[in-house]
């Protein structure tokens, strides 16, 4: 419940450089092309104290596009690009109450139906806080506690801003010094403002438990019953929920996560966010103020090493939104949505001075009411180049393809980018 000890470390990076597009919003019948100046800044920090544990995890860029990019309809492109993550925890009494602060940043599509592009793209904000209590029951059990409370915005979908409170109580049973079993109880309440309480809903849940944490490998297994409450609405689903992590070897690590629970928007994007980390690419979520039962399946496979560099990221969830009333009739619900993306690249030292990388990437995203299917092909290559041991000269080139049925016809994008970064050697 509070978490392994993570060694310290900490790093950044800071960079300048280009961007040049032949279709800045990937559209098949007005193609606009655009050459704009960038600059990133990432970092990373990881710091372990008595009374505070901080984790930080942050890519931005911030493209200037020009000024005479407006279109009408969508608007100016969004010159940020990037996520970052923020966790700290205050250690209150040792092993037994902790104060969690959380904050996940990412850009998600203002419309999932269009292609990706700077005009359909928003900031996304997540913030959580909240206490967790162990409460010792003799030598082998305990009583966990954890509540917090929790909002969400979107940029520009405010209808979509909510706010909730979620409360969660385990009794934990330790069968060896890595293995556990549990009972738990938990309750969420969302509210979206902007919507006068129309949409605002209760999730409540109960549920069996095994964790075990051995070694180089963790499994996270829950199952059982969850009850959604909506304004005229009552369901009930079953939960799952399967993690599994291993250390695949000293440079690599494989997670995959699935399950079946009632979630919304803001949950999604947090979940996706806490479970890939900061990546450059948006996350792919439907934003509504309507609640909706998700299956989902996360896989993670990263490999780090001093000459390959592999990275393999798949994410597909199924949501079905619930039935909404109408005449005291349930219609069908019309926005039901698969999604499906897969992004791999593999980069290769050739030098010390040398590397390549090649990137592939395919969403497919169909709604199941209006009959359409969204898909989107990219691949793309990198040739990196050590100046110096802390700077870098970064060459990109990405072709893109897309088709959107009933929406758009096939469209074709190509990018090309070439970035200076300057990366301090880290302590």
């Amino acid at each position: 419940m509070f978490g392994v000890p993570v060694a310290d470390s900490s790093s950044w990076y800071a960079s300048v450089g280009a961007l040049y597009t032949d279709n800045i919003a990937a559209s098949a019948t007005e193609e606009r092309s655009a050459l704009a100046p960038e600059a990133g800044l990432g970092l990373t920090y990881i710091n372990s104290r008595d009374w505070l544990k901080t984790d930080i995890a942050a890519a931005m860029n911030y493209i200037a596009y020009p000024t005479d990019l407006y279109v009408a309809g969508q608007g100016t492109p969004n010159p940020w690009f990037g996520a970052a993550n923020l966790a700290l925890t205050g250690i209150i009494v040792p092993d037994r109450f902790i104060w969690n602060v959380t904050d996940n940043y990412g850009l998600t599509p203002v419309n999932l139906a269009n292609p990706d592009s700077p005009y359909n793209l928003q900031s996304t904000n997540v913030f959580e806080t909240g206490p967790k209590a162990l409460i010792p029951l003799g030598v082998r059990n305990e009583l966990h506690l954890a509540g917090s409370w929790f909002t969400s915005k979107f940029q520009d979908s405010s209808q979509a801003d909510g706010s909730g409170e979620q409360a969660n109580a385990a009794i934990v049973h330790h069968t060896s010094p890595d293995t556990s079993v549990l009972l738990g109880v938990s309750g969420s309440r969302i509210e979206y403002p902007a919507l006068e309480s129309n949409n605002d809903f209760n999730i409540r849940s109960a549920y069996l438990g095994w964790n075990r944490s051995q070694g180089r490998e963790e499994i996270l297994l829950q199952l059982g019953e969850s009850e959604l409450r909506y304004p005229g609405v009552a369901q009930q689903s079953p939960l799952v929920r399967i993690t599994f992590r291993r250390r695949t070897s000293a440079t690599g690590k494989l997670s995959l996560s699935v399950g079946r629970e009632f979630s919304s928007s803001a949950l999604a994007f947090q979940e996706n966010q806490s479970f890939f980390g900061v990546n450059r690419s948006p996350t792919d979520v439907q934003v509504t103020a309507a609640p909706f039962r998700s299956d989902v399946g996360l896989l993670s496979w990263e490999v780090d090493g001093l000459r390959w560099h592999i990275s393999l990221q798949a994410n597909y969830a199924r949501d079905t939104y619930v039935s909404e009333p109408s005449n005291n009739v349930l219609s069908e619900p019309s926005n039901n949505v698969r999604l499906f993306a897969v992004n791999a690249s593999i980069g290769r030292s050739l030098t010390p001075r040398l590397l390549i990388r090649v990137r592939g990437q395919y969403d497919n995203n169909e709604f199941y009411v209006q009959e359409t299917r969204a898909d989107y092909r990219g691949v793309g290559a990198d040739v990196v180049f050590n100046i110096r041991p802390t700077l870098l000269l970064t060459f990109s080139a990405d072709h893109y393809t897309g088709t959107n049925e009933g929406v758009t016809n096939l469209y074709v994008q190509n990018i090309a980018q070439v970035r200076l970064t300057y990366r301090p050697i880290p302590r």
